[in-house]
């Protein structure tokens, strides 16, 4: 009801409390239940800075600091950070690896040079 505007955060309150809820957990149970209502809209933002921070466009700070202002917990956050630099990784990676690649297909280097380039980047045995 409070998505479609139906009730106010108040009367979401009122109801809380008429529901049996202890009015000490009124406040907390009410701000966790309209952040649920707008969980596609924050994990949509959320998907796009880190897309951002993945790709240079904001720095880990700016980054932290947006998903603060959101509302994320510190633990999101950290985990958010962590995911980002883990795609940051990946993609350098994979650009160095088609890189390397495309100097073997112009044979611009050996098949033991892009062994040994592409063991450099950490792949698997089972791939080389």
């Amino acid at each position: 009801m409070f998505e479609w505007g139906v009730i106010d955060k108040r009367t979401l309150k009122a109801l809380l409390v008429a529901d049996g809820l202890h009015p000490e957990w009124v406040d907390r149970v009410a701000e966790a239940y309209v952040r649920n209502q707008l969980r596609d809209e924050l994990n949509r933002v959320r998907t796009q800075l880190l897309d951002m921070y993945r790709d240079g466009f904001i720095e880990e700070d700016d980054l932290r600091a947006e998903l603060k202002t959101l509302g994320f917990a510190d633990h999101t956050i950290d985990a958010t950070v962590n995911l980002g630099k883990v795609m940051r990784d990946y993609d350098m990676k994979k650009d160095r690896l088609k890189n390397i690649e495309d100097l073997l297909k112009k044979k611009k280097i050996t098949l033991d040079e892009w062994e040994a380039r592409v063991r450099s980047l950490g792949l698997s045995e089972e791939w080389i």
